[in-house]
């Protein structure tokens, strides 16, 4: 049933094709994963953490950080390179 949906949902006019496939969509949290089939299933625990470094104009951080956003920045540009998508 879901084979000739258009390839983009987006906008009030899918809207129903949007509902629909969301009846079959399955949304799982850790802990319901965790005991799935009442198994014990190996899963990570999660370990928080923050570290946090200098994005010094010369370090490698800075470089790479300036490449990742150069990056973003032209995938979410229109075909004729001055408008901004919204979604990627």
């Amino acid at each position: 049933a879901f084979a000739d949906l258009p390839d983009d949902l987006a906008g009030p006019q899918n809207e129903k094709h949007r509902r629909k496939l969301a009846q079959y969509f399955v949304q799982r949290r850790r802990a319901n994963i965790r005991h799935y089939m009442k198994t014990a299933t190996p899963f990570p625990e999660r370990q928080e953490a923050e570290e946090s470094y200098t994005l010094g104009e010369k370090s490698a951080y800075k470089r790479l950080f300036d490449k990742v956003l150069r990056y973003a920045r032209e995938s979410v540009r229109t075909a004729e390179g001055r408008d901004h998508r919204q979604r990627v």
